[in-house]
């Protein structure tokens, strides 16, 4: 079943919400439910199972999605921070569009609902929001989990979110208002979806504001304009926040950073305007473009301007020197140009081909550089002008600025001016403002300075051989984070990614000797026992890493040498012989902070059995195997110590298959519970939330400060076993919730654990 079609079958779910209203006390799952059977109905109803009668079926559908899903709230959350700067009525065109579109997506495709077969895991209620898990599963027998965000209004819950597979609706639809702002919504209303007319992601100017309107508004004030020339993303990102208003996409500084090539037609013009769209995209300045020729005859400049306008540039820029061009900047090239018709015939058709009135049109003329003279040069910029060129590009190759200030002196300014000082690069900048000239390029110095700074930074690394001797030459990982938007991207990860994937570290506490498996520990550690080829260790990162945790800690001690892994942190707790469990997760305390998942180093699990606890509610979670109880009779007496739990409301014995509700809180842990007693075994996983280690930090403190004395099964705080900690969170009044499984994982504390995990573990 493909993802689409997971999502119209998600969409039918949440628009089969509505109908008759629930009783008032019907929680979020129940509403669901029932609302569910309604929508299921409708669409086997074999009164509409014709096809003829189809707009008839969608409509009755629909009818149940306006009762029940919030589209207010999905559309403001799906526009974000965008939505603030809309005014009450685009608010409401943007709500209407938005629901449309939804509508269409999802309900008119329910002609591929086949007999999915739908599974209600679970509710987790807090205040007014809450979260309802469910699982679609298809005739195939694929297994796909759909969750569903709600919010309580009135007596009814409201879905406004649906997450398939980790993948929410609403984070869809808000990454592509981050890519199109100015889109109301994707694919509605008449206007192409890369119009011109682009919204400046930053807010600045009027909402709705295009680029172009941007930069037309900004030439039309008093006084002269920078524009700094940008060859990637990056560097365009880097102008904006040294606050120049204005991007200039390069041909010439494009074509030496993307091919290193020279700026001689080289690049296609669709190369260059993937270049130029990239830079836009970066920055929320107007971005004008340097689209040489226009890469042909009239015909080619049309094409040109269409799609730099749906790329969103907001300035075109086309020089009349032929096809294919040679850079003004290259010496000793022979210049041969286009005929002032000819140019002109181009100027006119960029116009008629120009979608938005907005979008400033600049026609570059390089007489001057050729040696035509300025009598030619002043003919041209006449002629462009005439042809409807809003700005006129004067080119100079002169040394200094006494030829372009020659020409401003001279020309009647039925255009505004644009000039590029490369070749004159000691003009100041009121003399260019005192002139009349309106915008003044300052082409390809950031790319001259980069590599400038590569060189030295290269020359360095070759020299010294070490890279702390690039200090001086190269900026921290954290200013390009800053720059590339790092913090926005954990933003949304922690906005919208399930829990577990993006903000949880793990800390594995591998310090004890072993002594249980003696010999196979005599020179290592049991986390780095072999099974197969890889070591215990490796095993459980490769774990950790298939659920999307990726930052790991890793506390060591008996022969910490020997303890080694890729991308892992190492804390080493050197007294483990005289110290326990807690002493070695505290060993890692600047760790333990934000969202911690803690592992003993010697348990192998299924992703299954992590993924439950990962999903699970509250500030203390552990994993606890429900087995124990049918397995108890087999097991006793003990062959080792055992760190059995008593919980709050644990599951019917020989219950094997338990929803994601299936969860209680704990009573009693430690290894000397009665086994009589007991309705679990603690499988060494345990998550606490932010408050949730914070809490454990507080209780830890007190027991350290109260040492030697006693912490639950411990005779003292410095020798105290993890689930002495656990124990004392609950003394401290803190709940401790146990998320029940059966089974899927191994302790390897002796030699019989080893020979099973050798016969159990296939590869």
């Amino acid at each position: 079943m493909t993802w689409w079609r997971v999502a119209v079958l998600g969409g039918l779910l949440l628009g089969g919400l509505g109908g008759a209203r629930p009783a008032a006390a019907a929680g979020p799952l129940e509403q669901l439910r029932t609302q569910v059977e309604r929508v299921v109905k409708t669409l086997e109803d074999p009164a509409l199972k014709h096809e003829s009668r189809a707009l008839e079926r969608r409509k009755a559908v629909r009818r149940i999605a306006d009762e029940i899903f919030d589209f207010g709230e999905t559309a403001r959350r799906s526009l974000a921070r965008h939505w603030q700067a809309r005014t009450a009525e685009e608010r409401a065109e943007f709500v209407r569009l938005f629901t449309d579109l939804l509508e269409r997506s999802y309900i008119s495709k329910i002609e591929l609902f086949n007999g999915e077969r739908i599974a209600f895991l679970g509710e987790t209620v807090e205040g007014e929001s809450a979260m309802v898990r469910t699982k679609i599963t298809s005739r195939q027998g694929t297994e796909i989990p759909v969750d569903y965000r709600m919010l309580k209004r009135g007596e009814r819950w409201l879905v406004y979110d649906v997450i398939i597979e980790g993948v929410s609706l609403v984070a869809n639809y808000r990454t592509v208002q981050q890519d199109h702002p100015d889109l109301v919504v994707p694919g509605a209303g008449e206007e192409d979806e890369e119009q011109a007319g682009r919204a400046a992601r930053s807010g600045k100017g009027q909402p709705h504001m295009s680029k172009a309107r941007a930069l037309r508004d900004l030439l039309a004030r008093p006084g002269l304009v920078a524009a700094v020339g940008a060859h990637d993303a990056l560097s365009a990102r880097l102008i904006e926040a040294a606050g120049f208003p204005v991007v200039w996409s390069s041909s010439f500084t494009v074509s030496a950073a993307h091919r290193a090539m020279p700026d001689v037609n080289l690049l296609t013009m669709t190369e260059t305007l993937e270049a130029a769209r990239h830079i836009d995209r970066a920055v929320s300045l107007p971005v004008i473009a340097d689209c040489d020729n226009g890469y042909g005859n009239a015909v080619n400049v049309v094409r040109t301007v269409e799609e730099y306008e749906r790329a969103g540039i907001a300035g075109i820029c086309i020089e009349d020197n032929l096809f294919p061009k040679k850079c003004s900047l290259y010496p000793g090239m022979r210049r041969e140009l286009a005929s002032i018709e000819e140019h002109a015939g181009k100027i006119r058709a960029a116009r008629r081909a120009r979608r938005d009135p907005a979008t400033v049109l600049i026609a570059r003329t390089e007489a001057l550089i050729a040696g035509w003279g300025m009598a030619e040069a002043l003919r041209r910029a006449t002629a462009y002008a005439e042809a409807g060129a809003d700005m006129i590009l004067m080119h100079s190759k002169a040394p200094t600025a006494a030829e372009v200030l020659d020409f401003m002196r001279r020309w009647d300014g039925r255009a505004p001016v644009v000039v590029v000082p490369t070749l004159y690069p000691s003009v100041r900048w009121e003399e260019l403002e005192a002139a009349g000239v309106k915008l003044v390029i300052w082409a390809n110095q950031v790319l001259r300075g980069a590599v400038r700074g590569m060189q030295a930074t290269l020359a360095t690394l070759a020299r010294e051989r070490r890279l702390d001797a690039l200090d001086p030459h190269i900026v921290p990982l954290e200013e390009i984070y800053r720059h590339v938007g790092v913090d926005e991207f954990k933003r949304l990860e922690t906005e919208f990614l399930p829990r577990g994937v993006s903000d949880v570290r793990a800390v594995v506490i591998a310090a004890g000797s072993g002594k249980s498996l003696l010999p196979l520990t005599e020179d290592r550690p049991k986390c780095m026992l072999d099974i197969k080829g890889r070591t215990v260790l490796d095993r459980q990162l490769e774990t950790l890493r298939s659920a999307g945790i990726q930052d790991v800690a890793v506390v060591r001690g008996y022969r910490k040498e020997t303890v080694s892994a890729a991308g892992v942190r190492f804390y080493d707790n050197d007294a483990y012989e005289e110290t326990g469990e807690c002493a070695s997760l505290f060993a890692a305390e600047p760790e333990l902070h934000g969202r911690v998942l803690f592992l003993y180093a010697d348990v192998l699990f299924e992703r299954t059995v992590l993924d439950r606890l990962l999903r699970a509610e509250g500030d203390v979670v552990i994993a606890v195997d429900r087995a124990w109880v049918d397995q108890r009779d087999r097991l006793l007496p003990l062959a080792k110590p055992v760190d059995l739990v008593v919980t709050s409301d644990p599951p019917q014995p020989g219950l094997r298959s338990m929803g994601e509700d299936q969860r209680d809180s704990l009573v009693h842990i430690g290894q000397r519970v009665a086994p009589d007693a007991a309705t679990g075994e603690f499988m060494g996983l345990a998550l606490f939330s932010p408050a949730g280690i914070a809490a454990a930090r507080q209780v830890w403190a007190r027991a350290r400060a109260a040492d030697p004395a006693p912490l639950h099964e411990s005779d003292s705080a410095a020798r105290a076993a993890f689930t002495d900690l656990l124990q004392a969170l609950v003394a401290s009044g803190q709940p401790v919730t146990c998320v029940s499984t059966w089974k899927g994982w191994l302790d390897i504390d002796t030699f019989e654990d080893y020979q099973r995990a050798w016969a159990e573990i296939r590869s």
